[in-house]
């Protein structure tokens, strides 16, 4: 039944991809013609046109206006509903340039570096950056591609907050080595982590741990609202975090290697419905990740602890 759905729904499209451009010249005339005839109404009338006239004419035009919105937005929706599908692959193909183009970089610097270099701090340093770069590179996709608003003072505009969680090489506990926000400022609650090394216990990148320890394989996480059984860190972090979602960071190997958070300040901004397309999303930029974390406990082995 799956399937006839399917065939059904992807002839519709076709059709529809086929027909909309002639549907939109066809409603367009009639839209013209219709004007001008309220137009000659006018003109043919102006002299003997009565209250009566005038209240029809009135209603006539307003008419035309409700159409004219009405179909725009039934088009725009039934649009956005049938190309769903193309419009998701747009975002992830972005995503996907994005990232190579980061990797490409990276690998040149990488190159540069061991031409003029065989200290291991600048290894640490440089991968440790890498990552940083990762995560501003996701941020810069997210922020670029949904957060816009419709105008200067619209409310409409959806801040982000990318973090890469893992534990600390210094205590094996949770922290944020990397983070990209508005404010291109670090996390708060990283200060917080000074005083409490346990401060994200409660979170779900600790869940995460948690399952990996249990010898479960770490599962992604949508939050669609934070409204109900979410645990802040810290006073009007609600304001911040309204829906988020979480990535496990894995290696080749499946070992958890961390995670890639996602926040913005709108609820339900991430569906479990596009489960699907916010986990190859995320992926990508988590297998760039994941690279450079690897790389980095290789030589952290070694005896260097960068964070």
């Amino acid at each position: 039944m799956r399937k006839v759905f399917s065939w059904i729904k992807n002839k519709i499209i076709d059709y529809y991809d086929q027909i909309s451009n002639i549907v939109s010249a066809i409603l367009s005339i009639i839209l013209s013609l219709l004007a001008n005839y309220i137009y000659d109404f006018l003109c043919a009338d102006a002299e003997s046109s009565t209250q009566a006239n005038y209240f029809i004419i009135t209603t006539l035009v307003l008419f035309v206006i409700v159409l004219i919105v009405g179909i725009s937005l039934v088009s725009q929706k039934i649009k956005k509903y049938l190309f769903r599908d193309k419009y998701y692959n747009e975002y992830i193909q972005k995503a996907y340039f994005a990232i190579q183009d980061l990797s490409k970089k990276n690998q040149e610097e990488f190159q540069n570096l061991c031409e003029v270099t065989y200290n291991k701090t600048d290894y640490i340093n440089w991968l440790s950056r890498c990552i940083q770069i990762s995560v501003e590179e996701c941020y810069n996709f997210f922020y670029n591609s949904f957060g816009s608003g419709s105008s200067l003072f619209s409310d409409t505009i959806i801040n982000f907050e990318v973090t890469y969680m893992t534990l600390s090489y210094k205590d094996g506990k949770i922290t944020i080595p990397s983070s990209c926000n508005y404010e291109r400022r670090k996390p708060t609650s990283m200060l917080m982590r000074d005083r409490n090394p346990d401060i994200y216990c409660g979170t779900v990148t600790a869940e995460i741990y948690n399952e990996y320890n249990k010898h479960r394989k770490p599962s992604f996480r949508i939050i669609e609202s934070t409204q109900k059984g979410y645990k802040f860190i810290y006073d009007n972090q609600n304001q911040r975090i309204k829906s988020s979602i979480v990535l496990p960071v894995l290696s080749h190997k499946s070992e958890l290697l961390g995670t890639i958070v996602v926040h913005c300040n709108k609820e339900f901004f991430f569906s479990k419905k596009q489960r699907k397309f916010w986990y190859e999303i995320m992926q990508l930029f988590a297998l760039e990740i994941g690279t450079y974390k690897l790389l980095l406990n290789y030589i952290v082995e070694q005896g260097d602890v960068p964070f």
